[in-house]
């Protein structure tokens, strides 16, 4: 009785402090997280009741997704270090048996037991069990002879019987139960996987419905109802969680008392066999009994140890899932800051012009009708004095606003928005996820194996292919939208046209038939229902442009996170690469014997088809490309500039949008593309050494266009300088007299008065004393002519006066920097220089390579038969691989040409595109220097496209000042060149009468202006 109530103790014991803990802690976790999401679905209500607009309650609901994505991946990250605990779970089973055995140690070994030998049968026995009833029966006989009992008595080895029972058989029931309570909290875990997808899924249904509905007069009710049949949904999936895990909690508390119960019947249905004779108490076999049990003792204790492994991978799982799912949910926000809101931006600007354009122009519709009986002469008088920015200024407006955004780095350098936005957003994933795939979470027969967690280098992965592939899908996007914009601004200035024509139609037919008021209003009435509908038109398409917006990014965001998913599940398959390169000694054997089968194939070829051969492939396009090396250095180009000067554009409009952000020339303000860093870095940590040690370390950057200026300045400001601790002087239009200099440091400075030079200098000494000032475009401080030089003086004379307490970084084209130097002695003012082209001279093979690869498409080069006729003669004793020698030698003749010009580089690479196949582009290896011949030039036009070079950029009044000539003329050789594509106009300034050298034509423009010796 004793041993029994021990028991009971034992097995309460163990369900108090393991199974009921664990199974209510597993609830209670189920419960909190319940409760969380609940709470956070309600709060919902109150951002809907808030009154706020659709745009703020999308913004809302995006932060709830991301706050409650990080809410759970911080209660994950505890559940990590507590589940470790389970592991802990052994000694408290070890003490369970150890304890069974001491309930087992007080029993004796040999236990006399009364038997029913009267009710015992020899029906189906063996014949030794027969030959032991019919001896339990003679002894019965004899002891009844002598002492009257008539009990038959059998001895029993009751404490092995036990310890059988209650320790061996015990030990594989609660393995059961531990698997079951693991499987149990691994369910947990999918549980909280699936409530917050679900969670998610309904939120991103409502977000979804606000970009198709916030336009609509009934968006608030029909967005409330959407909002309450979605959270009858999700309450109604957390109640069926909850009722879930109470039922699981109830079954495994039922399996517990099975697995205690169970033995302890069995044991007693053995000692009735036993009583009735059934079996005989030998038949059990312990030592082998106990050795199994031994066995099953290892795999419980092994369980436990699987099971934590499984809880990390679980957690690990989840936690990969989520990271990448903030991550998704970051680009997104990010894409849709930088790129939805601008579509918004615009779509809002139309929106608003929309009805009050329909409002003036009814007006001067009105107006015109009441003019039409007055006459010819006066609506003659009207159109004559017609503008548009009068009678419906809000359309002019609308023009202007478009114009501008068309023209705007926001969107023209979006490219350069998402590179350093994946950037920022790969630095919040972890360094490293530790997680296993879930076929390796689902167990047989809810068993337990050892597992190898998986590593995954998440943030290095992500942020490598990221930034490979998704500029190359935004951009796609990015072409989306400017595309709209120059279409919709196209529509409405032909809106503007359309107004225009038909006044003047009015005009015309009122001067032909004088009574014709009938035709008249007819015109009046098609043109007012010509502008309405095409006004409409652009309404409606406008009204789409969101949504098309948030679709393809959602798209290529999807695309991209599929495609890291795949990745992290292709990362254990990486050993079988590994050992792949380390079979490179076997891959060489196999080439040098494939090299050699070819190079003997070769040698047997007939003698006459070999002469043959070389004649036509090598000596043939020796000659010819010899002439053409002559006639360059004759001063005489072959190629006609006719079709050299407009080539490069249908290069570029035939290739995707993000190649042609990539390779237009435009500056990138990511550093991400930015190479050269650590020279930089070096000079420029030098400079700031000697400045704090109070001596002039004024640093100066010089390069022709093209050459990566802008790009070196972005790269300091954003990686090598501080907000705050610089200031920015940029010369962007150009100035020459001192009182232009003055109003632009004076704005520099946050001053409303002109500041006098003095106290310019004074401010610059004193109140920004050890500041770093960023000097952009010294070379647009002067205007070459007698009195044109007063700025730059003025500027030169500050930089002196100020470089002990002021570290100046100065940029300058090298071209400007020449003349400057040459006239004004400038260079001792500067003790550290960079020149970019020699920067540049060492990596631009590096450069262009990092773009190529950045667009996402792969590339291929021609083989060229003279290089690889000479590959053989020179190089027959080397396995070199004919791609890598063919580009070899292309990116040789690249930078000879290229002389560390970025844009010259690019240049040459776009030239060099032979065709495209798939996303693999096919590179001519052996290509001419694309060098247009400019000789057609004369003397006037070549002055003229000198003196643009010499001061990067000029109007055409600073123009004519500079050559003296008259105004006019300026302007007509200005866009007698701008027609050549020699010189662009507009884009890099506030002014559209700017016209400044085409990057992509410097080499030849430098080539030209060296061979008539006008440059050194």
């Amino acid at each position: 009785m004793t041993s029994i109530l021990k028991l009971i103790e034992l097995v309460n014991e163990f369900r108090d402090n393991f199974v009921t803990k664990r199974n209510y802690e597993t609830e209670d976790i189920l419960k909190e997280t319940v409760a969380i999401y609940r709470d956070k679905f309600l709060g919902i209500e109150s951002i809907l009741k808030s009154g706020k607009d659709p745009r703020a309650i999308r913004a809302a609901l995006q932060s709830i997704r991301i706050n409650q994505t990080e809410v759970l991946l911080d209660k994950l990250e505890e559940r990590k270090k507590t589940e470790r605990d389970f592991a802990n779970s052994d000694t408290l089973i070890k003490k369970l048996l150890n304890d069974l055995l001491d309930v087992t140690s007080t029993l004796e070994e040999t236990y006399p037991l009364s038997t029913e030998i009267d009710y015992t049968t020899y029906a189906g026995k063996s014949l030794f069990f027969r030959l032991f009833i019919l001896k339990l029966k003679f002894t019965t006989w004899l002891k009844t002879i002598f002492t009257g009992d008539h009990t038959a008595i059998v001895k029993v080895n009751l404490k092995n019987y036990s310890r059988y029972y209650l320790n061996v058989k015990t030990t594989a029931e609660l393995l059961e139960t531990i698997n079951l309570t693991g499987a149990d909290r691994l369910n947990l875990f999918r549980k909280l996987k699936a409530i917050h997808k679900n969670f998610i899924h309904y939120l991103d249904e409502l977000i979804t419905t606000i970009g198709q509905e916030k336009s609509s007069l009934g968006f608030m009710p029909v967005f409330y109802m959407q909002y309450e049949e979605l959270k009858a949904m999700f309450f109604n999936e957390l109640d069926v969680y909850i009722e879930e895990q109470s039922s699981t909690v109830m079954n495994i508390e039922k399996r517990l008392t099975y697995a205690f119960a169970s033995p302890y019947n069995n044991l007693l249905r053995e000692i009735t066999s036993l009583i009735r004779l059934d079996k005989r108490g030998l038949e059990v076999n312990f030592f082998k009994e106990f050795e199994e049990s031994q066995k099953v003792k290892e795999s419980l204790f092994d369980s436990i140890r699987y099971w934590v492994i499984y809880y990390q991978g679980i957690i690990g799982l989840l936690q990969k899932e989520l990271y990448i799912y903030k991550f998704e949910i970051q680009l997104n926000n990010f894409l849709d800051r930088a790129l939805l809101n601008l579509a918004d931006e615009i779509s809002e600007r139309i929106r608003a012009g929309s009805p009050k354009i329909i409002e003036q122009f009814r007006q001067m519709v009105t107006d015109i009708k009441a003019l039409i009986p007055l006459g010819y002469d006066t609506l003659k008088a009207y159109s004559d004095h017609f503008r548009m920015s009068f009678v419906i200024p809000e359309l002019s407006s609308l023009i202007r606003d478009l114009d501008k955004t068309t023209r705007s780095r926001k969107l023209r350098t979006f490219f350069d928005t998402v590179i350093n936005g994946i950037k920022s957003v790969a630095k919040e994933l972890p360094e490293e996820a530790v997680y296993l795939d879930e076929e390796e979470l689902n167990l047989k027969n809810r068993i337990p194996e050892f597992t190898k967690l998986k590593t995954f280098e998440i943030r290095k992965q992500t942020s490598s292919f990221l930034l490979l592939k998704l500029p190359r899908e935004i951009g796609d996007v990015n072409e989306f939208l400017v595309d709209y914009v120059d279409t919709a601004l196209k529509e409405i200035r032909n809106l503007e046209s359309s107004v225009n024509y038909y006044l003047d139609s009015i005009v015309k037919r009122i001067h032909e038939d004088p009574e014709d008021f009938e035709g008249v209003e007819d015109i009046l009435n098609t043109v007012s229902s010509s502008f309405l509908n095409r006004l409409r038109e652009i309404e409606n398409n406008n009204d789409k442009l969101e949504q098309a917006i948030n679709k393809q990014v959602a798209d290529k965001t999807e695309v991209a996170v599929t495609e890291i998913k795949r990745l992290i599940r292709q990362t254990p398959h990486l050993d079988a690469d590994t050992s792949h390169k380390k079979n490179t000694f076997t891959l060489q054997m196999n080439y040098a014997f494939r090299f050699v089968k070819i190079v003997l194939k070769k040698v047997f070829h007939t003698i006459k088809a070999a002469i043959s051969n070389t004649y036509k492939r090598f000596i043939i396009p020796l000659f010819a490309r010899s002439y053409e090396r002559f006639k360059i250095l004759s001063g005489k180009l072959g190629t006609s500039y006719k079709e050299d000067l407009f080539r490069l554009d249908e290069i570029l409009n035939g290739l995707p949008f993000i190649y042609r952000r990539l390779f237009d020339g435009t500056s990138l303000e990511s550093s991400e593309m930015f190479l050269g860093k650590e020279e930089i870095k070096h000079i420029l940590s030098d400079a700031q050494s000697r400045f704090k040690n109070k001596l002039p370390s004024s640093v100066l950057i010089t390069g022709a266009p093209g050459t990566g200026k802008t790009s070196c300045l972005y790269f300091i400001k954003n990686d090598l300088l501080r907000p705050g601790e610089y200031l920015e002087f940029y010369f962007l239009e150009r100035i020459s007299t001192v009182d232009e200099l003055r109003k632009l440091i004076s704005e520099a400075f946050g001053y409303n008065d002109l500041k006098s030079v003095e106290a310019i200098i004074i401010d610059l000494n004193e109140r920004f004393r050890g500041k770093t000032v960023l000097l952009i475009n010294l070379h647009k401080t002067f205007v070459r002519s007698v009195d044109g030089f007063e700025a730059l003086k003025t500027m030169l004379h500050i930089i002196s006066m100020t470089s002990v307490n002021i570290l100046w970084i100065t940029s300058v084209q090298s071209t400007g920097w020449q003349f400057i130097k040459t006239n004004f002695k400038a260079s001792s003012l500067f003790t550290f220089s960079i020149s970019l082209e020699e920067l540049n001279r060492r990596r631009v093979k590096e450069i262009i390579l990092h773009r190529q690869k950045t667009t996402g498409f792969g590339f291929r080069f021609t083989e060229d038969d003279l290089y690889l006729l000479r590959k053989k003669i020179f190089s027959s004793s080397k396995s070199i691989e004919d791609q890598r020698y063919l580009e070899n030698v292309y990116f040789e003749r690249l930078t000879d040409y290229a002389d560390g010009n970025i844009v010259a580089a690019m240049n040459y690479w776009l030239n060099s595109i032979k065709k495209i196949e798939g996303n693999t582009l096919l590179i001519q290896t052996y290509k001419a220097y694309p060098l247009i011949d400019l000789s057609f030039l004369d003397t006037t036009l070549i002055t003229v496209l000198h003196t643009v070079m010499l001061h990067g950029g000029l109007k055409k009044s600073q123009l004519a000042q500079s050559l003296n000539i008259p105004e006019s003329l300026a302007g007509e050789a200005l866009n007698k060149l701008l027609s050549l594509n020699l010189l662009k106009i507009g884009e890099l300034t506030k002014s559209h009468d700017y016209y400044y050298t085409n990057k992509f034509k410097f080499k030849s423009i430098q080539y030209e202006l060296k061979n008539r010796n006008i440059l050194p």
